[in-house]
């Protein structure tokens, strides 16, 4: 069984990312474009959407939401933003911020999710993975089933978390955006980083070389009975080489049974 997903974000947070993405493009639009080339192959994907794409974008968040083979997450409200303010939650030990900040960012994102396009929130990542010691609880009183931010190569299988409503959906194929040359993540950029903390080490990849990684990673995990689940951002396979790569990889996927988030928690919550 393998998950693919992506992470999506709002123009308004500015990345240094979102400016290789081409004049009139928006991640939304991008993951439209991604979400047409997994349909040519029935591969089904669930993308995490932050709460202000979907303001600032709703008519082509409906047009994303349209699509037989999708699942949307929340990705948070705003992405961590504005970060003084965060700066100073990380400084106070609740990254996301207190608990009533925390719950209504959730609670926000997944009323806009369900008013913009008719469907239930159920699966979430935090944005940069980040999680405090109030973020699994709210989830679960927020109706979350299914949580991803835990990277690791090592956790090959989903687990139950909290009180046991909520599984971890862990991230356990190479991700994208940490691991390969795009956009400005240059070679020259990258010398001047410590990547050492990284789960699946500092080594970077051309996006050719991180797919061959890719297929080796998720062959081994389902040969050891595991759930492949995948981090490829819409916004770094167009990026990297204009989806190229990406159609390979769903092609690969093809051969394979490709889930919802959504459903890896029905088979893991009785």
């Amino acid at each position: 069984m393998i998950c693919l997903t992506g992470d999506v974000h709002h123009m308004s947070l500015h990345t240094t990312g979102q400016q290789y993405l081409g004049s009139g493009l928006t991640e939304i639009i991008t993951g439209i474009e991604y979400l047409k080339i997994a349909k040519r192959y029935s591969v089904k994907v669930t993308l995490f959407l932050t709460g202000k794409s979907i303001i600032e974008e709703p008519e082509n968040v409906k047009k994303l939401s349209q699509f037989e083979n999708v699942e949307i997450g929340g990705h948070t409200f705003s992405a961590n933003r504005p970060k003084w303010l965060y700066k100073g939650f990380k400084l106070l030990g609740v990254k996301n911020g207190p608990k009533f900040y925390q719950r209504r960012d959730i609670e926000k994102t997944i009323k806009l999710i369900k008013d913009v396009t008719g469907k239930n929130c159920i699966s979430w990542r935090n944005h940069a993975y980040w999680e405090d010691k109030n973020t699994i609880p709210l989830l679960e009183k927020t109706g979350i089933k299914c949580v991803s931010n835990e990277v690791s190569p090592n956790l090959l299988w989903p687990r139950k978390i909290g009180n046991g409503s909520i599984i971890s959906v862990p991230i356990n194929v190479m991700p994208d955006h940490e691991h390969i040359y795009h956009g400005e993540r240059t070679k020259e950029l990258i010398s001047t980083l410590d990547l050492s903390h990284q789960p699946f080490g500092a080594k970077q990849y051309t996006v050719d070389e991180w797919f061959e990684e890719v297929k080796k990673q998720i062959v081994n995990i389902l040969k050891k009975g595991g759930i492949a689940t995948i981090l490829a951002h819409p916004i770094c396979m167009k990026v990297s080489d204009d989806f190229v790569t990406f159609e390979k990889l769903c092609e690969f996927l093809s051969h394979y049974n490709t889930v919802f988030m959504r459903e890896v928690g029905e088979n893991y919550i009785s």
